[in-house]
Order: C-alpha cells, then sequence, then structure tokens
C-alpha cells in the first residue's frame, strides 16, 4: 500500500507523533512515572488516582485537545471539560510547566521518529493546552485590553515577518477584531511587523496585518491588528461567526 503524504500542520505532526508514543506500550506509563517524580505537590494530588482510568483518558484528552486546535466540535468540548475540571483542583501553574516537560522528555524517548520539527509540534500543541487551562491567571496582551470578544478555540494559519519569503505554520488563539494570540517557533521580536494569515475548514483565508506586542510562555506571542482595510475587516467579521456558528465560546 502506498503510504499516505507525511504530515504537514502542528495537529497533524502532533497526532502522527503520539500514534508512534503510543505503539510503545508503557509511553503514558513511563509519563505519570516521570511527572509525579517531578514534584511532591503533584505527588500528593494524584495519590488518590486510579491509573488505569486516568491513562485511558490522557490519551483521549490529547487527541481531542490536538483536534480542538482546528476547530473540531468534539475536541472543544473536551478541551472545555477538561478546563472546567481543572479549575476545581488545586493545581498551580509550575505544575502545568511540569507536567509539559514530563511529556516532552516522554515523547522524546519513546517517538522513534523524533525530530526539531516533532517537538516544535509538541510544544505548539501542549502549549496550547497548557494557555487555556491557565488562562484566567495567564498576564493578558495588550491586544485583549481593548475588551473585545475572544474565541477560545484556535485557528490554524501562518505568520511571516517582512524578512521572510514564507509563512511559518502556526495555531491562532484568542482571535478578535484587535488581534490574537500565536504559537509558532520561530523569531518573534515585540514591535516587528506581522503579516497573518487565519485558516479555518469551510473558510475563505483571511490575511492582516499586525505588529507582535507581547511574548506568551511556551512558544506564543501576541499580535495587534494594525490598518485593517474595511474588506478585511468584513473578512474577519464573517469568519468570527462561522466559528462561534460552530460551537467556539467567548471567554
Amino acid at each position: 500500500m502506498t503510504p499516505g503524504p507525511e504530515p504537514t500542520t502542528p495537529k497533524d505532526i502532533f497526532l502522527a507523533s503520539l500514534a508512534r508514543c503510543e505503539a510503545s506500550a508503557d509511553f503514558v506509563h513511563r509519563f505519570y512515572r516521570r511527572f509525579l517524580a517531578s514534584s511532591d505537590d503533584v505527588s500528593r494530588l494524584f495519590r488518590h488516582t486510579d491509573f488505569k482510568r486516568q491513562e485511558r483518558m490522557l490519551r483521549l484528552s490529547l487527541e481531542l485537545s490536538a483536534k480542538a486546535t482546528v476547530g473540531d466540535p468534539t475536541g472543544i468540548q473536551e478541551l472545555q471539560a477538561r478546563v472546567e475540571t481543572h479549575a476545581r483542583l488545586p493545581i498551580s501553574p509550575v505544575m502545568y510547566d511540569l507536567w509539559l516537560a514530563s511529556a516532552m522528555a516522554t515523547a522524546r524517548e519513546c517517538d522513534p521518529r523524533w525530530s526539531a520539527e516533532v517537538e516544535d509540534a509538541w510544544r505548539t500543541i501542549l502549549g496550547f493546552i497548557v494557555r487555556r487551562m491557565t488562562r484566567s491567571g495567564a498576564p493578558r496582551p495588550a491586544v485583549e485590553r481593548r475588551k473585545a470578544p475572544r474565541l477560545m478555540l484556535a485557528l490554524g494559519g501562518t505568520w511571516r515577518l517582512p524578512s521572510s519569503a514564507d509563512g511559518t505554520p502556526c495555531l491562532i488563539a484568542g482571535v478578535n477584531p484587535g488581534g490574537c494570540s500565536i504559537y509558532s517557533s520561530g523569531s518573534h521580536p515585540i514591535g516587528s511587523p506581522i503579516e497573518v494569515t487565519l485558516t479555518a475548514t469551510g473558510c475563505p483565508p483571511v490575511i492582516l496585518d499586525g505588529r507582535v506586542v507581547h511574548t506568551e510562555f511556551p512558544n506564543g506571542f501576541g499580535v495587534a491588528f494594525e490598518k485593517t482595510p474595511p474588506e478585511r475587516a468584513a473578512e474577519l467579521a464573517s469568519l468570527l461567526a462561522a466559528l462561534k456558528a460552530r460551537g467556539a465560546t467567548d471567554e
């Protein structure tokens, strides 16, 4: 059978890598062993956990959360459920950093095709999940102070600095008429002009000019849109309306 095309988006690269990791029977067990050893607080949080059930939930949650980044309704619902569940638990921001670091280290051990591109995809997807989990306590970018409604899910797309010939694939979250947050590898100096292309299934791409206004951990930066012509503003409004109709929720 002829192999299919190589995945190119962060979501598809991540899911392909996750499948290779899961081919190793002890991938999830190895992750939890590392995560629990990372902190006494983490170990105490999980002291009464049914790990067989937890391991099944982790696999499903990672897969659906990755799909949420491109607007899959079931994935959006799963990620929102995890946000609400974790909000009731005594979880500090440091624990999310340890979770991300433990997942990355374990995937690096278990994926036989690990590469810089695969690592970037894991950081992008897991970074998006961590930001969703910690959004209530995270620093707010300047574009959010405009009080425009934000959409919870992320879009696919690219970003490009004027010095770059090609766009860099990325996840684009928190989209509103004033700006967005981008999760991607690559340089993003504050103050730099930037071109952002928003893409979503079933919608025409929207290309907007902006400027980098802040950086976020991990692999994220905020963009404020500038000098948006009326026709582009109308295209953005149409895209946001379509996303809300699919189930995206205002934060």
